[in-house]
């Protein structure tokens, strides 16, 4: 679906009102600010189920099953009403004579203008805005007015908080659909003044309270106001105003609403509540809205990319940026980023090896802080990955494939929940990550070596040792393909276990080199005799590989499985899951997403020019792209091979995504986080070439022909730098926030001296330029 050409790309404006979208426009349309977050639906549609109002606070789950959790759905704190002489407000009802959705991604806000008629022919003109303020992050507002534009009357208005919401916790197997919905809150107090109302509620059986409240400020001429009451009965509060309306005449309240948790560990939950709900109505829409702005501008002041020469290209961009910022609990260490975010209840809420490999680099680049906390959550929930390999006779930790409060699996799928174990050592690798960009030491001393370990330790009890041969296999295992099935010898995840095992090593002797090893050895009871398993796993794992074509194999039992061609499977972009079972899938010799492909984005120096050329043109014809992940993975590895047109097609696929529901599921699955994501690595990483090497930080541009200039900050070792590319022309700024007054870095192989609050500029020699067009 293609979003209207727009003129302004900071906007996404909806102007018809589609009934058959609205599931759509509700996922696109999501607002957050890190520690809660909403879908974009109306706060008056009547027809919404309860669990359909989808309203949820980072980290807060409770149990669904014996140790299965769900995302709560919280209290509807948005709930407003309205009728016309008796007549209720409904979409579905009467005539929608104007529509209009604008969300305005430079100051986080959705704004609605509706012009209704009811069955009596009164039109009502119907203005809406909200926001999750970033400034504050346990308020949210809204600004509702209603102007009847051909009548007098009497307007009934109604707003509050309704307690009455249930979950529709979804299988984590896509083609497992759920319709039964529970209820996770019990309700501990509600009451109301006139003007306000608190709701508390408490989760079933983890006992995380939840507390609402909400101040209305009627901006309406007190000789208008017939009737002004509250409304408190079960698990509903209110604030009813009866007006007698004049015709052209604006009527507008205010709605400040207020939320915090157990979790928050305020003194007096219910007063720090109400309190800030007080305190904000007496500061005002508009103040609040002018600091929630600028705490939006201070984010895209070094988030921001700018691309001249393609408009939509651009809206896209910024689109992924703002949902990454505004899902992300960026001073909260004891949460991640779920696969759907805050917004959307797909996956119960869970965290995968999404953040760490295909979201985390954003922050890493743009908010090391953030970056940091997002590792910080996998430290603080190692006692429930150690849980998770002591339940299948492993030693060290195992990360779950689906992660929740306290790091226990949550997935419910046998093959995937204990096969596809690659996470373990995707989350060493984001750490070392971590590590190369920031120069954190500390991070590595205090917990990352830690989780090396660890992990280091799982992998060395997981392979199995053939002492007849002298290898060790990795039996039982799932690669990235998730049609690829379980197999043995997946090359992904024997490599990104090797890439574990010598962090560990390093990380060793890291705390040597500081004088911390004593201490953890003896916390984790190491057994030195421990390192030389790992080294000799690190020599001895197999991985299939022909010499011959210079290629790396998926895995043994590859190219046994039948081959087909995928045009006579796939239909557009619809998955293929949806299709054709799982099981028959499994044994096609097609991809679902990359693999092979996937590891060499992530250990480029790993391979040569020719092993991943060889794997691109294996793989790439047979990758259904069936996952939201595929895309921008294929367009990072095409641009860092110089395939512009591959490229090109498969960035413009993945950064649109959502935007315009490429995979058709946006209104049901809500967003994809980890394409929003990857998206942003295939401009910095693929067509700016930003990598850091062991000399420090390089990038090698190769700039779409489709753009005239792209423009972004990036900050490496606590210094901020401002680079513009234009063709085969660079710019840096060292800006003036850096840490450093001096600082090298490399460009097109050209090394470049870079001083505090100066600019240098680099060209590419002719020769680049022409190699460049013979690999293109």
């Amino acid at each position: 679906m293609m979003i209207k050409e727009q003129s302004n790309p900071w906007c996404i404006v909806q102007d018809v009102m589609d009934a058959a979208r609205e599931g759509f426009y509700e996922s696109l349309f999501s607002l957050g600010n890190g520690y809660m977050g909403v879908r974009g639906f109306h706060e008056d549609d009547c027809h919404k189920l309860p669990h359909e109002r989808s309203q949820f606070i980072a980290g807060i789950f409770d149990a669904i099953d014996s140790g299965v959790t769900d995302m709560v759905n919280t209290p509807h704190y948005l709930h407003t009403t309205f009728t016309v002489d008796g007549e209720p407000f409904d979409p579905h009802e009467g005539k929608i004579l104007d529509y209009k959705s604008v969300l305005n991604m430079k100051e986080g806000t959705l704004t609605r203008t509706i012009l209704w008629e009811n069955n009596q022919g009164q039109i009502t003109k119907i203005e809406k805005e909200r926001f999750m303020s970033l400034h504050q992050l346990h308020l949210a507002c809204l600004r509702y007015t209603l102007t009847p534009m051909n009548y007098s009357g009497e307007l009934m208005i109604e707003t509050g908080i309704d307690g009455h919401v249930r979950n529709n916790p979804i299988h984590d197997d896509q083609m497992k659909a759920n319709n039964k919905t529970v209820k996770l809150l019990e309700e501990v107090d509600v009451t109301g003044g006139v003007r306000n109302g608190y709701m508390e509620m408490v989760t079933k059986t983890r006992q995380d309270a939840i507390a609402e409240s909400y101040v209305v400020k009627p901006l309406i001429p007190e000789e208008d106001i017939v009737e002004n009451t509250k409304i408190q009965r079960d698990a509903y509060v209110c604030s009813r105003f009866m007006i007698r309306a004049c015709q052209d005449r604006p009527y507008t309240f205010e709605k400040y609403i207020s939320i915090f948790t157990s979790r928050d560990q305020v003194e007096g939950l219910k007063d720090t509540t109400l309190r800030l709900s007080e305190e904000a109505s007496h500061i005002g829409y508009s103040a609040l809205h002018h600091d929630h702005a600028q705490a939006w501008a201070k984010k895209w002041q070094i988030a921001d990319i700018e691309i001249s020469g393609n408009h939509r290209i651009q809206q896209a961009i910024r689109y992924n940026i703002f949902q990454l910022i505004q899902t992300n609990a960026e001073h909260d260490h004891r949460v991640s980023i779920g696969a759907r975010g805050i917004m959307h209840g797909r996956y119960k809420g869970c965290y995968f090896w999404d953040t760490e490999i295909f979201m985390l680099p954003f922050f890493l680049y743009t908010n090391p802080e953030a970056a940091k906390n997002l590792l910080l959550y996998r430290y603080y929930t190692l006692e429930g990955a150690r849980d998770n390999a002591k339940a299948l006779n492993l030693k060290g930790v195992k990360y779950p494939w689906m992660s929740s409060a306290d790091g226990r699996e949550q997935c419910e799928s046998w093959d995937t929940g204990s096969c596809e174990i690659h996470i373990n050592g995707d989350i060493p690798y984001a750490i070392h990550h971590y590590y190369q960009v920031t120069g954190d030491v500390d991070f590595i001393l205090d917990y990352g070596a830690e989780i090396y370990i660890e992990t280091a330790r799982y992998w060395s009890s997981r392979f199995s040792y053939d002492k007849g041969q002298d290898i060790y296999n990795m039996l039982f295992v799932k690669g990235p393909n998730e049609y690829g099935g379980v197999t043995l010898n997946n090359t992904y995840t024997t490599f990104m276990a090797r890439h574990n095992l010598e962090l560990a090593i390093e990380g060793i002797a890291l705390l040597k080199e500081h004088q911390r090893w004593h201490d953890l050895a003896e916390k984790l009871d190491f057994d030195h005799k421990e390192l030389d398993r790992w080294q000799d796993i690190r020599d001895k794992a197999v991985i299939h590989y022909d010499e011959g074509r210079q290629l790396y194999i998926e895995d043994q039992h590859f190219f046994d499985l039948e081959p087909v061609s995928l045009d006579d499977f796939k239909d557009g972009e619809t998955p293929l899951y949806q299709k054709i079972c799982f099981d028959r899938l499994q044994r096609y010799r097609v991809l679902k997403q990359a693999d092979v492909i996937q590891l060499m984005t992530l250990l480029p120096k790993a391979f040569t020019q020719a092993e991943k050329m060889a794997a691109w043109h294996t793989y790439e014809p047979i990758t259904l792209h069936d996952s939201t992940l595929s895309y921008g993975t294929h367009a990072l590895f095409a641009a860092t091979l110089g395939l512009d047109e591959a490229a090109w097609d498969y960035f413009e696929k993945s950064v649109v995504l959502d935007m315009e529901d490429v995979m058709h599921n946006t209104d049901t699955e809500g967003i994809h986080f980890a394409s929003l994501g990857i998206s942003w690595q295939a401009i910095i990483f693929g067509f700016a070439g930003v990598v850091v090497e062991e000399d420090g930080l390089s990038m090698y541009p190769r700039m779409p022909q489709q753009w005239d200039k792209i423009q972004f900050k990036i900050i490496y070792r606590k210094n901020l730098m401002d680079v513009t590319i234009m063709g085969n022309a660079a710019e840096v700024t060292l800006c003036e926030e850096s840490q450093t007054e001096h600082i090298d870095m490399k460009i097109w192989h050209q090394v470049l001296s870079l001083e505090k609050g100066k600019s240098k500029q680099v060209n590419k020699t002719a020769a680049q330029i022409n190699n460049q067009q013979q690999l293109g």
